[in-house]
Order: structure tokens, then C-alpha cells, then sequence
């Protein structure tokens, strides 16, 4: 069912068919990304499987696809935000075989069977542009961004885990993403340097016609759009109102995404190795829950201080209270 997958609940009934799950995924669809033997493709669905965590990536990034096209052209939104998920899931199941040369043994294997996966699920996301940007209208601005990079390619410097598929872990992600924009409002050829996450917010509002928040500690890319100056900041877009009630299967939609990160490296499965700390801090950060966060990274990063990606998600929840200082402090 798609309790808790669609909200409001009531758009779901029209909404369901072009929702894809991994058992619609074909085995020739599959075989686009990879090539392994029949057998392989007709395993259980577990997230800690490949193939079955490659054709959820797949069956997810298609039905945003389908579920985005169709909001576009029949509701026609002032804002439409769509999250392509594959290329992260597929970078960390595959991307350390991507042109990765000199390569012997299991891991030569691994790379004929699966050296292409990186790759073609960036192609995939490639056409995905190209399709909005033919929808596109003149009044219509494109903004193509990733919350982080990753360094494909790169091989664990361990050689004992060099059997394991998934050790593409958040140490191989690069700080520096991708951000693009296109059509109405935007400065044709200009160049944006220095862009932040926390930048987004104001400038797709300034596009939209809208003034930043005081809150917002990011700026409006003035480099990369036709105006002259950013709109007079107002002071708090809260109302004070209570937060949205659970919705009906958010427990299970909750539990599927633990298992989701904990396949990915996001998370460690285990508690007895600290998982549940762990955890706990990202998804307090995920829910802007910044204070408790803080606070829990802090906590852990006592007991590992050399971790870099604990380092960085501190950095964005001291950001995220203003406490700029402090965040920079940690990225040094």
C-alpha cells in the first residue's frame, strides 16, 4: 500500500499507478546497469542485497519521475521539487568500481559485473533534465542541484574489506556538489562559486518573488540571476502553528528508510557498536531538530574525533542555529 508515502492521503488513489516498486523493475531494466546472471535478479527483496537496493533505486527514481510530470503539467505549481535518490544509492553500491583501473582479482570481478551502474544511473539523471527542460515554458526557472559530491572510483585503503561491496561509506563523499540553473530570471553563462546548501532557500524564494527570513543565515546567488538586488528581508515566515499530525504509516515508511541508510553506510545496524547514537544524531539533524543534534554529534565525536563526516554534520547543525563560527571551526 502507500500509507504514509503520499501526502495529502488523499491523492494517493491517483498517484498509485505511477508508483514503481523493485518487483516492477525487469530483469532487462536491470541489466541496463549491470550484468549478473538470472538467478540473481529473482532473490528476495532485502535491502541489504545489491541488486534488490539497485532496483529499488531504480523503481523509486522512476516513480518520481512519472509522479513529477504529471503535478507539472496538470497542476502547475508555483514551486515543483523532485529527488532523483538513485544516484546516491547507486555511488555508494557501486561507485568505487567506477573507471577504476588496474583492477585483479574479486575486485576485477566486481567491476565486470558491475563497473557500469555509476555511470548509467548518472545518464539516467542526465535525461531526467533534458525532459524537464523541454517541458519548460519561458516563465519557467530550472534549478538542478546535489547535496554533496562523491569521489568515485576511489578504493578503501584497507585491503581487508576489499571483498565487500558496500564500502563506499560517507567518508567518499566531496564536500563540493553540483548546482545549475536555467531559464527565466537566471544570468545566461554566469558562473557561481562559493554556492552553499544553505543558500537555496533564498534564492529559489527570490525567484518565486519572495524575501528571505532574517532566520535564513544563507544569501540569494545575486551572480546567478537577472536582478540587482535581493528583496528586503522579512523577519519570520512561522505562524506559531502546531506541526502536522503523523500520518498513517509513517512508523512503516520510517523503519523502511532506516534499513534504507543503515544498507548504505549511513547508519551502523548494530547497536552494540554505537548505531543507535549514531542514528539517533542524523535523523535529530534530518529533522532539524539542530540543538539535540549539535549536542549528540558533540557527544559522539568525543568518543571518535577524527570523524570527519561527524565533523561536518555538527558543522550543518551549528550552521543551521546560526552559529557560524562554531561550524567553520569544525570544517577546518
Amino acid at each position: 500500500g502507500t500509507d504514509g508515502a503520499i501526502y495529502p492521503p488523499e491523492r494517493a488513489a491517483e498517484l498509485e499507478e505511477l508508483i514503481r516498486r523493485p518487483t516492477d523493475v525487469t530483469d532487462e531494466e536491470s541489466g541496463g546497469y549491470v550484468s549478473i546472471d538470472e538467478d540473481e535478479f529473482s532473490r528476495p527483496f532485502d535491502f541489504a542485497d545489491d541488486i534488490s537496493h539497485l532496483r529499488w533505486a531504480l523503481a523509486t527514481a522512476d516513480s518520481y519521475r512519472g509522479i513529477g510530470r504529471k503535478i507539472w503539467q496538470e497542476d502547475r505549481p508555483e514551486l515543483l521539487m523532485v529527488y532523483i535518490e538513485g544516484t546516491d544509492s547507486v555511488s555508494h553500491l557501486f561507485g568505487h568500481l567506477f573507471r577504476a583501473g588496474s583492477l585483479a582479482g574479486d575486485l576485477a570481478e566486481q567491476q565486470a559485473r558491475y563497473g557500469r551502474a555509476a555511470e548509467e544511473i548518472y545518464d539516467y539523471a542526465d535525461r531526467l533534465v533534458g525532459e524537464y527542460l523541454e517541458m519548460m515554458d519561458d516563465r519557467t526557472t530550472l534549478v538542478v542541484l546535489s547535496d554533496h559530491g562523491f569521489k568515485l572510483g576511489q578504493l578503501h585503503d584497507d585491503p581487508t574489506v576489499t571483498t565487500s561491496m558496500r564500502r563506499v561509506s560517507d567518508d567518499f563523499h566531496d564536500l563540493d556538489g553540483i548546482l545549475y540553473l536555467a531559464g527565466s530570471g537566471v544570468r545566461a553563462g554566469a558562473l557561481i562559486n562559493g554556492a552553499r546548501q544553505a543558500d537555496i532557500t533564498p534564492t529559489i524564494l527570490q525567484l518565486l518573488g519572495l524575501p528571505a527570513s532574517e532566520e535564513m543565515n544563507g544569501r540569494v546567488l545575486t551572480e546567478a540571476l537577472t536582478i540587482e538586488e535581493p528583496l528586503l528581508r522579512v523577519g519570520s515566515y512561522e505562524t506559531g502553528a502546531g506541526s502536522v499530525s503523523n500520518v498513517e504509516g509513517d512508523d512503516r515508511v520510517r523503519s523502511e528508510m532506516i534499513a534504507h541508510l543503515e544498507a548504505l553506510g549511513y547508519l551502523e545496524s548494530s547497536e552494540e557498536e554505537a548505531g543507535v547514537g549514531r542514528a539517533t544524531a542524523d535523523m535529530l539533524l534530518r529533522g532539524e531538530r539542530y540543538e539535540e543534534a549539535a549536542e549528540a554529534f558533540s557527544t559522539l565525536l568525543e568518543a571518535d574525533p577524527s570523524n570527519a563526516s561527524l565533523h561536518l554534520n555538527l558543522a550543518i547543525a551549528l550552521s543551521n542555529m546560526n552559529r557560524d563560527d562554531e561550524a567553520l571551526g569544525e570544517l577546518a
